[in-house]
């Protein structure tokens, strides 16, 4: 099951403008048609530690990033790019689909299903949590010599 089809991302970013001829339009859909896959494994791959995927029904939001990823994906695979050439709008299209997904694996964003429910997350024991996560590590500080242990965590560990 694929997160967005080749419709989607031509109405959404009309890539390549000339697209009225049949063939062209054609071409175009077949070119995004093959970067869809490689979209929806980035969006898998950044999602699969919180949520089961694939998604299905697909979240809006997944929608909506497999649209820019699988647009970025074909825009970058026709366009030639050096120090003098870029395209500004495509590498910004990249940068902020992949931001979305680093806020929804960091924990920042949450995924909704299409009537705005929270999607529920695999079982909270698949995580690892640190119970030392914000005490200051000692054991790459200096040399060994010098190495001491917070006086926090010692306090914890008396109680």
């Amino acid at each position: 099951m694929t997160y967005c089809t080749a419709t989607t991302v031509i109405s959404e970013y009309l890539i390549f403008p000339q697209t009225t001829a049949v063939q062209r339009y054609t071409e175009t859909s077949a070119l995004i048609t093959a970067k869809v896959p490689r979209a929806d494994a980035t969006i898998d791959s950044y999602c699969a530690r919180r949520y089961t995927t694939p998604f299905s029904p697909t979240p809006p939001k997944i929608e909506e990033i497999s649209i820019k990823l699988s647009a970025y994906y074909a825009l970058i695979s026709k366009f030639t790019r050096d120090s003098h050439n870029t395209n500004d709008w495509v590498e910004k299209l990249g940068e902020e689909a992949t931001a979305d997904l680093e806020m929804i694996r960091d924990r920042k964003v949450d995924l909704v299903n299409t009537a705005g429910a929270l999607l529920t997350e695999k079982q909270a024991d698949s995580r690892i949590i640190s119970s030392t996560e914000d005490y200051q590590p000692f054991a790459d500080v200096d040399t060994v010599t010098s190495w001491v242990v917070d006086t926090d965590r010692l306090n914890s560990i008396d109680r």
